[in-house]
């Protein structure tokens, strides 16, 4: 399993003008590559687009020019002052662009790569554990830059494979990327839970409980208002400018950072708590484009939430289960009751009063109760107290096949005879990792 761990740097004076002349150095060259690749492109045009010409520049091509073109006079800082591989992982990511970039092509997307301005250009990436960097002694020894105290917050698990060096919101950072990083040993769990993500709360539970996530951009509204008035009167191009700009990126920063604790935090409780999670497939660009819910979103930033649940998930060997928004008669979670029963409700009304089974909860309780019952093929326990009808749960061998299944059934029959309510799952698109 591959897993980043990002520790801060506390570079010399000196060591700090080394690492900005780098980033300038990797900033022109990987501005130079895309030129040359759009002078191909129109010396191409220009020859009527010929279905084969052998003069496009490759990632190995580009390689071979720049090794020749650092012995010549005028370049002998891409020789001296920064590693070899380094601006050879720069030549990387170009290639990386253009092969995102023909990806969208085919899907109707124009997003050619751009141009780097300055100080667009904030990291460099040394591969090769041992010869161009190394850890030794709380410091950080790169190539051609020397020893880099580091802050050591945790152990670093797994094989080492590259490190990225990163200048962000005034700091430097060191993200190492390892690899065969082992599974975090916690007990084993049976217990089941479904999740709704919402606004009101950012996770519901279907045993009725729920997180409340503090609005911390809210909290900061004042503040980064006032800030960003400053910041949009100071001249453009000048220091005062730049010093306010820094200003306003420390506190979107420390807000981003408050946030990314609390969730982590909290995601580790869910993970320790149980053994096979359910979570809706969530899409979120409506209600970005919702005036009235965008801010909103934002601070909750769901999408972190469910980024951080699923690896941690993954670490701990437990069971994750995506569920979509609506069943294949279209019919969303929230619109839905355990006894099959549809009833419409208006995103302005928080509470589900079902009125043939007769529940009455709160309308995120039920949503998350629905995506458990649709991922697993059992109802929460505390249906069956509330209504007294018993849930006929199938085996857990049936579950394991139809998880795997394009149009898994599961049924709830009541005891009193009544014709038993079918309710069909979508495509679930994980299956148990154990």
């Amino acid at each position: 399993m591959r897993q980043s761990f990002k520790f801060q740097l506390k570079p010399n004076k000196t060591q700090n003008r080394h690492l900005f002349e780098c980033l300038n150095l990797c900033q022109d060259l990987y501005n130079a590559a895309i030129e040359e690749r759009l002078n191909a492109y129109h010396k191409w045009a220009q020859l009527g687009k010929p279905d084969k010409w052998d003069q496009w520049p490759s990632r190995s091509s580009q390689q071979v020019e720049l090794k020749e073109a650092k012995q010549l006079e005028g370049l002998e800082d891409y020789r001296d002052l920064i590693n070899a591989q380094a601006l050879q992982e720069v030549l990387r990511r170009v290639n990386l662009a253009y092969h995102k970039f023909f990806q969208d092509l085919k899907k109707g997307q124009v997003n050619p790569p751009k141009f780097k301005g300055k100080g667009q250009y904030k990291s460099l990436t040394f591969p090769q554990y041992g010869k161009s960097f190394r850890i030794r002694d709380n410091h950080l020894h790169l190539s051609k830059i020397g020893p880099v105290k580091i802050r050591l917050s945790r152990k670093i698990t797994g094989k080492i494979k590259t490190v990225t060096i990163k200048w962000e919101h005034g700091h430097w950072f060191a993200i190492f990327s390892c690899d065969k990083v082992p599974q975090r040993h916690i007990a084993p769990s049976d217990k089941q839970v479904g999740i709704d993500y919402g606004l009101e709360h950012i996770a519901n539970f279907s045993n009725g409980e729920a997180i409340e996530q503090p609005r911390f951009l809210r909290d900061m509204q004042t503040q980064l208002r006032l800030a960003q008035r400053k910041l949009s009167k100071k001249k453009k191009g000048g220091r005062n400018r730049n010093k306010q700009r820094v200003k306003v990126a420390k506190m979107h920063s420390k807000i981003e950072r408050r946030r990314a604790d609390f969730q982590h935090k909290e995601v580790k409780k869910i993970v320790d708590q149980f053994g096979e999670i359910a979570f809706e497939a969530h899409s979120l660009q409506f209600m970005v484009k919702n005036k009235r819910l965008s801010q909103s979103t934002v601070d909750r930033a769901i999408g972190c939430f469910k980024q951080k649940l699923s690896s941690q998930a993954q670490k701990a060997g437990r069971m994750l289960v995506e569920v979509s928004t609506t069943d294949k008669q279209g019919i969303g979670n929230s619109q839905r009751c355990l006894c099959g029963y549809v009833l419409k409700k208006k995103l302005s009304q928080r509470t589900h009063k079902c009125p043939s089974c007769g529940v009455e909860v709160p309308r995120d309780h039920m949503a998350a109760s629905i995506v458990e019952y649709r991922a697993f093929g059992t109802a929460p326990k505390w249906y069956q107290y509330a209504v007294g009808q018993t849930v006929k749960s199938p085996d857990r061998a049936m579950v394991a096949a139809t998880l795997c299944s394009s149009t898994p059934t599961f049924s709830i029959t009541r005891e009193s005879g009544d014709t038993p309510v079918m309710l069909e799952t979508s495509r679930i698109s994980d299956t148990d990792k154990d």
